[in-house]
């Protein structure tokens, strides 16, 4: 970039003028050329000009010199370089960009030089005398200033709790902000938005396995589950069987399900047990299934968790439907952490399944339930006639078409397999003691839960976020909370992990130098010995 001397040295003499010039007293050039180590001649050519553009104006006599023209504060850079001809000149073309290459044609960089130019003439406009006698600088790019600058560098390993939204999906939210008509009205702009809507819903219908028609959008994951729980007691279902390591979504709304059924009377809940390992008690499971009465407590209903949010574990979905479909239950699937991170094509043949849109970088407020063509349902909203009048409000389009956008760029984040390996066996290394929760299940790839024995990992996890890494210690939902996990709880293993745990959850950003990122801000907090990739 060019900018010379002359540029600097107007501005230097202007601005000891604004200091040294007080109640309007003339400033002689001789004392500038002193005082800012600037040659006299110099200063008698910047002057000329300064006073051609009425910067500065003159006063003769033994105490002659020079004084500003106007107030401090409606001097400014800009004119000052403009008035001396000083340009800022970031490209070796002039405007017209015809000697960019010499081959009457503009390089490939030019608008970016162009742009730099613009920003910086802009900024050097916007500053008086004043605001450099104050140090008062406006930021060169207000859009990129503005950003938060901690957050640029910050190491986000929390895909769990959300997802960044990806920029394909800002920008199909974007585009669907752009029409503004509701996708209930059957007016032209009603009909595109609906359009956006209906091309949404076979996005994640497909991305879930499901038939689009089945598919109900909610507000989150939580109504999704709440929805399908309430829909089977209103149904009939007397007995619920509750995975122990299931969201507080279902676990609280199937406690309170008797008072929500109305007449209904005698809703049991009971609580499926855990392995060790993870895995839910299939044969507790099988045996309460077999003596079930049908007659007396309606058709069974058991709700399951696809993928743990902490541990990651992944249930033996295919086993369980079959199991459920043999004695002619309800099955309720979340898969609000299974979508997108691992195949969930077995999800199809249950009766209900949650989603949500900010666990696959899509946005938040946003989810899905799948309801089966012969399963029972009762809408928790009523109202308009919105989804068929299964769930009434007026659809947030943006939102929707925010979670199509999501859903069609869903992946099985394979790639983070190898590196939540490099984590596990970096800490591994560093901490002999560690603790590793499900390990020995089937895992989201993306998931890593553990423990330090008699560290609290809420020290853990503050100092890592003075490092700029974003973990957590569990369920976004329970932050705050002392005590180990309600999945570490129901696995039996409670006092491996009585000051909590670590959750690290990789997602579509992730890559191997965020392992080694993550390795080495570990070893600087817990002062141990990182040795790298070896």
């Amino acid at each position: 970039m060019k900018l010379t001397a002359k540029a600097r040295y107007a501005v230097m003499a202007v601005t000891d003028i604004a200091v040294n010039g007080k109640s309007g007293m003339a400033v002689s050039l001789s004392d500038i050329s002193i005082r800012q180590d600037i040659s006299l001649s110099f200063l008698e050519q910047l002057f000329g000009k300064l006073r051609k553009a009425s910067i500065v104006d003159s006063q003769r006599g033994a105490s002659g010199g020079y004084f500003l023209a106007r107030p401090s504060t409606d001097i400014y850079i800009g004119e000052i370089m403009r008035a001396i001809d000083e340009e800022v000149q970031t490209k070796r073309c002039d405007d017209s960009g015809i000697s960019c290459t010499g081959k009457g044609a503009k390089c490939l960089a030019h608008d970016l030089w162009q742009a730099m130019e613009d920003h910086i003439e802009g900024f050097f406009s916007a500053i008086s005398i004043q605001d450099v006698l104050e140090r008062h600088f406006p930021e060169l790019c207000p859009d990129i200033a503005n950003m938060n600058r901690r957050d640029t560098t910050r190491l986000y390993l929390d895909h769990n709790a959300s997802s960044p939204a990806r920029p394909e999906v800002m920008s199909a939210m974007m585009g669907a902000l752009k029409t503004h008509g509701n996708a209930s009205a059957p007016h032209g702009a009603g009909r595109s938005a609906h359009k956006l809507v209906s091309e949404a819903r076979e996005a994640v219908a497909l991305a879930m396995g499901v038939c689009a028609q089945d598919l109900i959008f909610t507000a989150s994951g939580t109504e999704s589950i709440n929805t399908a729980i309430l829909s089977a007691v209103k149904g009939g279902s007397k007995r619920l069987f509750i995975s122990s390591m299931d969201h507080p979504a279902s676990i609280l709304m199937a406690e309170q399900s008797g008072a929500q059924s109305g007449a209904q009377s005698g809703v049991v809940v009971e609580m499926i047990p855990v392995l060790s390992t993870g895995l839910l008690d299939l044969n507790w499971l099988m045996a309460k299934l077999a003596v079930h009465d049908m007659a007396k407590d309606g058709r069974p209903f058991i709700s399951v968790a696809v993928a743990n949010s902490e541990t990651g574990v992944i249930q033996d979905i295919a086993r369980i439907v079959d199991m459920v479909g043999d004695v002619g239950g309800l099955l309720l699937l979340d898969a609000v952490q299974a979508l997108g991170k691992t195949p969930v094509s077995a999800i199809g043949l249950a009766d209900y399944v949650a989603v949500s849109a900010h666990k696959i970088g899509g946005p938040q407020g946003v989810g899905g339930l799948y309801v089966s063509p012969d399963a029972p349902y009762s809408p928790m909203m009523i109202g308009g006639g919105q989804e068929k009048r299964k769930r009434a409000g007026t659809l947030n389009v943006a939102g929707i078409a925010g979670f199509g956008a999501a859903a069609v760029l869903a992946e099985n984040l394979a790639h983070t397999h190898e590196i939540r390996d490099m984590i596990e066996t970096g800490l591994t290394k560093m901490e002999p003691s560690l603790i590793v929760f499900g390990k020995d299940a089937p895992r989201l790839p993306n998931t890593l839960f553990f423990a330090i024995p008699d560290t609290a990992s809420s020290t853990l996890m503050m100092a890592l976020d003075l490092e700029d890494i974003s973990v957590s210690t569990g369920l976004a939902c329970s932050s705050g909370k002392v005590g180990a996990s309600r999945a570490v709880t129901a696995m039996g293993l409670a006092d491996k992990a009585q000051n909590g745990a670590i959750r690290i959850s990789l997602g579509y950003t992730s890559t191997l130098e965020d392992a080694h990122r993550f390795l080495t801000a570990w070893a600087k907090t817990r002062r141990v010995k990182y040795q790298g990739a070896a």
